[in-house]
């Protein structure tokens, strides 16, 4: 049993240094409908992968402490045996306790109660044996029940996964019908219902991509925040107006494969106010001319030199206001309201992929010169749509297996609904009359890693969540802000002000 035991446990090690290996390995870049159902499968493996982990560890746990009681059982049956031989009794297979002694020692009156002594000892030991065996079956028992359990969960989510796509499939086939069906019986019809094929199709499409929120309740039961709920609400239903329209209204679109605009030497932050005054400057890797539609924001990656290396990641926010069309109709900067309500709602976007696949080839273009790094470490940082998109992907469990992220560090973000890794520290600071970072609606779930910075500021909503509003109150605050003077000890290896600083800057967004 003891071997038994030992094996599964270097089993376990063995299953769980593959599973790590696994989920640090870093995908190509691949985007579209296929790409997304394939992360659901391959966090759906990874995920039953783990499970069965842990559950060959419990089996393991639960045969060591059966040998550990096994071996009390056998020394005092040994100990039962020497005692008995010692007294001259013998101890028959069936448990039958006989006399052995010879005359005149026979005829010593102790012997009935030595007798009956040494019977109740053998009937201790063997209930003894009988609970140990009952006890032992029913943990592994349970074991197996509970892993029925989790079979159970992971129908659920197959069927929810299958529920889907079979949706999708039964839909798309049924508009082809009716298209095929048209074209023979109502030559007529064939157009307007081409176009709802085309509205219903594209619809789907974003329908069948589950939230995270979805996902977060069947694999742990956790009930989504409102503000999730919300934001896919609001992101499909203006997309399905879209659709209606054959309009690219609401649309996220599909993400960009991130292209290296340039290196920029610029001076390293030497504290938080660096890096929050630091956040203008994705907004101005575009243009100066607001209407140029080509034009698109760059995600920065900066490398603080060291033992090892550090890259701090600064990601645009919304860069297409609320008042121009472009942001409305999924503009290829992907940093506009659709993406903004589906980052929310769904905890990714196609700007959000694209940042991701930037982060990934900013650092191989670093090893390329300096070589392999096994996990990079790297803090993110953002400012509004980029504190979402910097959360989210803190929040994402195949990235956080790749890079060591060491914090997050946002402005006018709401991001009280986003599940961050509860081992990343994230610093949020958020305005008094800001009513961006408010609309996460507080959030319903702790998050003991996350810590919320109230600046006072009564100014109108638009000064208050601009980016230097921000830079000049956390100035004004630092010194006297435990919570900041906390972040700086922190990210201290960030906070070198290094000058000459290298900073990659990739094109994102979406197709």
């Amino acid at each position: 049993m003891e071997a038994e035991a030992s094996t599964n446990r270097q089993r376990v090690a063995t299953l769980q240094a593959q599973h790590q290996g696994v989920l640090a390995m870093r995908p190509p870049v691949w985007f579209g409908k296929a790409a997304d159902r394939s992360r659901q499968d391959f966090r759906l493996m990874l995920h039953r992968w783990a499970e069965l982990a842990d559950l060959l560890g419990q089996q393991a746990e639960i045969v060591s402490d059966a040998a550990a009681e096994l071996r009390r059982l056998q020394a005092d049956q040994r100990d039962l045996q020497r005692n008995a031989v010692s007294k001259r009794f013998s101890i028959g297979d069936s448990g039958w306790v006989s006399s052995t002694a010879s005359f005149p020692a026979s005829l010593d009156p102790r012997r009935a109660w030595w007798w009956s002594e040494l019977s109740g000892a053998v009937v201790s030991i063997v209930l003894r044996l009988n609970g140990f065996d009952g006890r032992t079956a029913f943990a592994l028992g349970k074991l197996v029940v509970n892993d029925l359990l989790d079979g159970a969960q992971q129908t659920a989510i197959d069927w929810t996964n299958s529920g889907f796509a079979g949706a999708q499939d039964l839909l798309s086939g049924a508009n082809q019908w009716m298209v095929d069906a048209a074209e023979v019986l109502w030559p007529d019809a064939v157009g307007p219902l081409q176009a709802w094929q085309r509205a219903s199709n594209g619809f789907m499409d974003e329908a069948g991509r589950q939230p995270r929120w979805l996902q977060e309740m069947l694999y742990t039961g956790k009930l989504p925040a409102p503000a999730e709920v919300l934001g896919q609400g609001l992101y499909l239903g203006m997309h399905g107006i879209g659709d209606l329209t054959g309009t690219q209204f609401f649309d996220d679109g599909s993400p960009y494969v991130p292209t290296l605009r340039g290196t920029e030497q610029i001076n390293g932050p030497a504290s938080v106010t660096d890096l929050v005054a630091n956040l203008d400057r994705p907004y101005d890797t575009r243009g100066p001319d607001d209407s140029d539609r080509t034009d698109r924001p760059a995600v920065e990656v900066s490398v603080i030199e060291g033992h090892p290396p550090r890259f701090i990641v600064n990601v645009p926010g919304t860069t297409i206001g609320m008042g121009s069309i472009n942001g409305w109709t999924g503009d290829i900067e992907g940093t506009d309201w659709p993406a903004d309500a589906k980052a929310v709602g769904y905890g990714d976007s196609a700007v959000t992929q694209s940042t991701k696949a930037a982060i990934d080839m900013a650092i191989r273009e670093y090893e390329s010169t300096h070589g392999p790094i096994e996990r990079p470490n790297i803090l993110l940082t953002g400012h509004s749509q980029g504190g979402i998109i910097a959360a989210n992907i803190a929040a994402d469990p195949a990235f956080t297996a790749r890079y060591q992220v060491d914090g997050v560090v946002s402005a006018g973000s709401p991001i009280n609904t986003i599940p961050i890794n509860p081992d990343v520290p994230v610093l949020n600071f958020h305005h008094t009359t800001d009513v961006v970072p408010k609309l996460d609606l507080g959030g319903v779930h702790d998050q003991p890693n996350v810590t919320e910075v109230h600046l006072p500021r009564w100014t109108d909503p638009g000064t208050a969540h601009g980016v230097p509003t921000y830079a000049t109150d956390v100035a004004t605050h630092s010194q006297g802000n435990a919570d900041i003077q906390r972040f700086n000890d922190l990210l201290a290896p960030y906070l070198t002000g290094q000058g000459n600083v290298v900073t990659y800057q990739y094109d994102i967004g979406r197709q």
